[in-house]
């Protein structure tokens, strides 16, 4: 984990204009905004949002050495998130949904299981992070299913909400289209019809759901955010509007045509 204090004084040191406590409360705000609208035309069916929410959380929450969050910049880092996961079982060698249920209407699909706050944990945001809360058979483990799959821990990816949420910002079409994806995440993006998460069509083959399982993921990662940050910041939505710094005169000049 990078520092916070450490990316926050490398912040203070850059030369320009220096934001204060009330710029990264507006940028909070407006973040939080965007989110919640993501969310809702999510829930409408613009499933493309899914791609908008992953990179605002990226912006809310990863620090790396060439940036710092704004949960870092708020110096939030440390605070308690909400947890509506399963929950990983080491022992539990089937596919793992921890964020997601199965709606069995029109013939399966994914959906993010949101759910009220009160039926949520809370932990530590590193936990709610880097933990497992999914897990995929890998690829070459799929077809067929073999004897080491079923016995072998080793058979399966553990995916985190950091893997989910940098994975689609930054390689799947949220800021960043890369060449390639993640081996974890192809397989639980690309191949998890075969034989690990999925349906049967009427002649007996394996199917995916019609809507993606990383886009119901990071639609359940945004929910919990918005929990979260209502409760750290109960007056986000009363926050500053764009801060301007004070003392600067406009004087209007008019023009007149003199031909």
């Amino acid at each position: 984990m990078v520092d916070p204090e450490k990316q926050r004084a490398r912040g203070r040191a850059k030369k320009g204009y220096q934001n204060t406590q009330k710029d990264f409360e507006f940028h909070l705000n407006e973040q939080l905004q965007c989110l919640i609208n993501s969310a809702k035309l999510f829930d409408q069916g613009y499933l493309c949002e899914a791609k908008k929410m992953a990179t605002i959380l990226r912006l809310l929450l990863h620090d790396s050495k060439s940036s710092i969050s704004l949960f870092t910049h708020l110096g939030k880092k440390n605070s308690s998130f909400y947890d509506s996961s399963e929950g990983y079982d080491p022992e539990n060698l089937l596919p793992t949904l921890g964020l997601l249920q199965i709606s069995l209407a029109s013939g399966g699909d994914f959906q993010a299981k949101l759910g009220k706050k009160e039926s949520f944990k809370k932990i530590s945001f590193t936990d709610w992070w880097e933990e497992p809360v999914m897990t995929v058979y890998r690829s070459d483990y799929l077809l067929p299913i073999g004897k080491d799959a079923i016995n072998n821990e080793n058979a399966m990816h553990k995916i985190s909400r950091f893997n989910l949420v940098y994975d689609m910002s930054n390689k799947d079409g949220g800021a960043h289209v890369d060449t390639g994806l993640t081996e974890a995440y192809a397989d639980l993006t690309k191949y998890h019809d075969k034989g690990s998460i999925g349906t049967i069509d009427a002649h007996g083959k394996s199917k995916k759901f019609p809507t993606p399982i990383e886009y119901c993921a990071i639609r359940q990662i945004a929910h919990e955010v918005i929990l979260t940050i209502n409760d750290i910041f109960p007056d986000a939505p009363n926050l500053p509007k764009v801060p301007r710094t004070e003392g600067l005169a406009f004087v209007n000049i008019s023009i007149t045509d003199s031909s």
